[in-house]
Order: C-alpha cells, then structure tokens, then sequence
C-alpha cells in the first residue's frame, strides 16, 4: 500500500515538473470567465475633450456573455447615478446603450466614469474619459424659429432649394438628408430619423452636435432645447445620427410638433459652422396625418445651409 502511494506522488510531482510549476489557472476579475468580460465604454465625451459649461448627454455601451443588470455612473470619484437594465436605450443580445444627463456645475477638470455590473453580481471595470471645461466657455449655442400656423401658402413639389455657395476658404455644412419627414410615438413606424450631413473642410471640424426641440403645431408651446446630441463620424466629411421619438424629451407633451433642429459644428473649443434652424419634419401620435400647411417659416426639403460665421 505505502508503495502505491509513493508511486502517486511521485507521477503528480512529475507531472508538475513538465508544466513549470504554472498550473492552469482562472482569472477571478471582474466578470471574467475564460475571457469573457463585462465591459463598459464611452462612445461620448472622447476622453480629453474640451466643453462648454452646459448640459450633456453622456452615451455608454456596456456587454457581458450572460446580460447587464445595471451601471453606476461617477463624476470625480463620486457616484452620481445607478441605472438598472430597464433604463438602456437599447439593448441588441449582449450589448447595452446606456445615456445619462450631466451638467457640470462649474468649469475645471471632470474625470466622468461609468461601470457596469453583470446580471450574475460581478462588476467590471470602469470606462473613464477626463474632460475639461474652461472657465470662459459659458455660453450654450442658441437655436431659433418661428412658428405661424397656416399662414404659409400650400408648398408644391416645384420647390428646388439650393446650397448657398461659399468661399473655398471657408467650412460649410452641406447635403444634409433626413430619413423621414414624420415619426412617430408610440407603436407605429417611423418612430426614429435619421440624419446625415458633410462638412466642406471635415479637418476642421472635431465635434459634430445636433441640437433639437419640439414646437406644437397649433403653436401651443415648446419644449426646452437639448443639450446637444454628438453625431457619429461616418466618413471621412460626413456625420450621421438617429434619434428615437423615446429619446426626445416631453415627445408626449404634444399630439402633432414640429421637430426644430440645426447642426453646430465644433473645432476643439469653438464653434466653427452651424446650419440654420429647420422645422420641416413632424413628431406625432400613432395614426395622425401630417399637419397642414407645414407651419414653420423655414425653407421646406432640403435646407439651405449657411457657412461658418
């Protein structure tokens, strides 16, 4: 018997001998399991950044093999925020969209972090970016148009606008497209748009922002304009971007809106180029008609968009 047991130990030993001593082992990091991790990354602010002292939207995507159960949003080592799956934006199998609303309250350096926790309790590591608002940077880019319900003539399809033609020296906003010209909410489709524009001199430009706010039909009243929604670069001069009915702030307040946008457009801390405001496309109830005649005095179709000022 103490044979067979000497023998034993002596194969085990050998064994480990081969291997170096290094054992398989398993990482006990946070929801790593055989590689698979829970992650978190910010698709907005860029880490170093330079912002004005204004609301933001801050935009995560967060993953794990086995599902998200919530994220913890912090702003220089502070916990400002816990939101639980139901809150995504979206979520496509394992991948999350996560949006939180932030208002610096001063300027300065902002370390913002977010940190996402699986549905099985473990939490991975943060997603951080620094950003920096300088002191000067107070003012919020502003955004007008007037609304005079049916006293616009009937528009007809004859209506060409063109692009204002612009020195080559100078950026300029062009051919901007819109996936619809009414959306809807709830339950029926469209209920997003989407929106594309190009930049004549795309160097210029390091941030490209889509401003918007809801104007009732029957000239009701208005909502608050957003903080700036960041379009994603698509190409090497053009941005794109979707926006949810869901996602836009007080879409139940009206029955029919005009949905007022104008891109701005940033190079590092300054505001480089802006279209003008345009209301030509309708947020309505499921099952409404669009409202007539449009009820905005903006050029209707395709914009007319104005170089830098």
């Amino acid at each position: 018997m103490k044979q067979k047991t000497y023998l034993f130990i002596t194969i085990v030993l050998w064994l480990v001998s081969l291997t170096g001593c290094n054992l398989p082992q398993i990482n006990t990091g946070a929801g790593d399991v055989y590689g698979k991790k829970t992650q978190a990354w910010f698709d907005f602010p860029v880490d170093g950044m330079i912002l004005a002292l204004k609301p933001y939207e801050l935009v995560s995507h967060v993953t794990d093999p086995g599902g998200i159960a919530q994220v913890e949003w912090s702003v220089n080592g502070s916990v400002v925020a816990t939101d639980p799956i139901g809150k995504a934006v979206e979520t496509v199998n394992e991948l999350s969209e996560f949006h939180y609303r932030w208002t610096p309250e001063q300027p300065g350096e902002y370390l913002i972090s977010v940190r996402p926790q699986s549905t099985g309790g473990e939490w991975g590591p943060s997603a951080k970016v620094r950003v920096t608002i300088p002191g000067e940077m107070t003012a919020t880019p502003t955004m007008t148009a007037t609304i005079t319900p049916s006293l616009m003539p009937t528009i007809t399809a004859t209506v060409t606008p063109t692009i204002t033609p612009t020195a080559d020296d100078k950026l300029a906003l062009v051919d901007m497209t819109k996936s619809t010209n009414q959306f809807y909410h709830p339950g029926c489709t469209p209920d997003s748009v989407t929106f594309t524009i190009r930049a004549t001199k795309p160097q210029d430009v390091k941030y490209m922002y889509l401003f918007y706010k809801l104007m009732d039909t029957k000239g009701t009243g208005q909502t608050e304009i957003n903080g700036g929604r960041p379009m994603k670069k698509t190409g090497t001069d053009t941005w794109t971007l979707t926006v949810k009915a869901s996602e836009i702030e007080g879409y139940k307040r009206f029955a029919n809106a005009w949905f007022v946008y104008q891109f701005i457009a940033q190079g590092g801390s300054e505001v480089v180029a802006r279209s003008q405001a345009m209301g030509d496309i309708q947020l309505s109830v499921c099952g409404s008609a669009p409202a007539e005649p449009p009820g905005v005095t903006l050029t209707p179709g395709l914009p007319v968009i104005n170089p830098s000022e």
